[in-house]
């Protein structure tokens, strides 16, 4: 299935609902953070970043990132080391004929502490393991909310 721009729009507002709603992040933002998560959003006791991915070689891509050494490090060692944007949880949400690779990449690679999410109904299908348990430090809150702020004037310029 080929994903046009309007598609992929959509799927973050889908992944922006269900971090606002399920998992009670009322602070919650695209294009966020050291590394300009797709999708991010956190409260006072947890932040989860989300990567939306449309195919095998956009999920391959990812898995190359210099993030995710980071991220696999606050895992093994307890989140020592600074790295404030390093959320406590993360998923891949992909399509549903990516769902089985997904979790293949999250126990290969990532010691299963990786989640996957379905982009179909936006269903949890392997949950994602604490990076690590601190608290979401004051400047990143503040600063997706900053982004929270920029998105929705944004919307309204092109709505008006």
């Amino acid at each position: 299935m080929k994903f046009t721009q309007s598609d992929k729009m959509k799927l973050k507002a889908d992944a922006l609902k269900w971090l606002r709603f399920h998992q009670r992040c009322p602070w919650i933002a695209t294009e966020v953070g050291e590394w300009n998560a797709d999708v991010f959003g956190c409260n006072a006791k947890k932040s989860i970043e989300i990567e939306i991915k449309i195919s095998a070689a956009d999920l391959r891509n990812e898995l190359n990132k210099p993030k995710h050494h980071r991220y696999g490090a606050h895992q093994i060692f307890g989140g020592t080391g600074g790295g404030r944007w390093v959320p406590n949880q993360f998923y891949f949400a992909v399509p549903d004929d990516l769902i089985e690779k997904a979790v293949e990449f999250s126990e290969k690679k990532f010691g299963g502490a990786y989640g996957v999410i379905s982009l179909t109904e936006f269903k949890v299908h392997k949950r994602a393991k604490n990076l690590h348990d601190r608290l979401p430090d004051q400047r990143v809150m503040l600063t997706t909310s900053l982004r929270m702020g920029s998105e929705l004037i944004r919307f309204w310029d092109a709505w008006l």
